[in-house]
């Protein structure tokens, strides 16, 4: 069994238990030991584990155990368990409702950036540049926005409605929707 359930920012506490059956050994006599490779990166933060149960924090990201038993022939098997904990929050944004602005005369265009309209966006993992304002929930590279005259459809102005979002290193988006006049 694998429980999986946030605990704090950016953590989730991971509650799992390995079981095995042997011919030789009753199942309560086994021998279990784990590591834990935090990141699945090679590196052990947990190098010599007892048990066949763990209850332990763990950070966002994919994660590895290995479970080894030995019964009381002194067969080993040894089994990984690779999960991840994941960010599935949506960031908040915190937008400009309205920007006022005008066409340049000399090159009859204006570039409006999705930056333009955010006033500090927050998240509960990401921080700074790792959230990106955007037009689009999924694109991260959709940040800016080029309006010319023929947008004005032959008017002195036009009001338009876009969608500004905030996605996070996760990829997770939210998005507030703000007004080009």
């Amino acid at each position: 069994d694998l429980t999986i359930t946030q605990v704090g920012v950016c953590t989730a506490n991971v509650k799992v238990t390995a079981t095995a059956t042997d011919d030789c050994t009753p199942v309560d006599l086994l021998k279990w030991s784990y590591t834990i490779d935090e990141g699945n990166n090679g590196s052990l933060e947990v190098a010599a584990g007892v048990g066949s149960s763990i209850d332990r924090n763990f950070p966002y990201g994919t994660h590895k155990i290995t479970w080894s038993v030995r019964d009381a022939c002194n067969n080993v098997r040894t089994c990984n368990n690779i999960f991840t904990v994941a960010d599935d929050k949506k960031p908040t944004p915190y937008c400009i409702s309205e920007i006022i602005t005008v066409i340049m005369p000399t090159s009859k265009e204006v570039t409006i950036w999705a930056s333009d309209f955010d006033l500090g966006a927050t998240d509960n993992c990401s921080t700074g540049n790792q959230l990106v304002s955007s037009f689009s929930a999924t694109n991260r590279n959709d940040i800016s926005r080029t309006f010319t005259c023929a947008d004005l459809e032959g008017g002195a102005f036009k009001e338009f409605t876009l969608d500004v979002y905030t996605i996070d290193a996760a990829n997770n988006s939210d998005f507030c929707t703000v007004r080009l006049v």
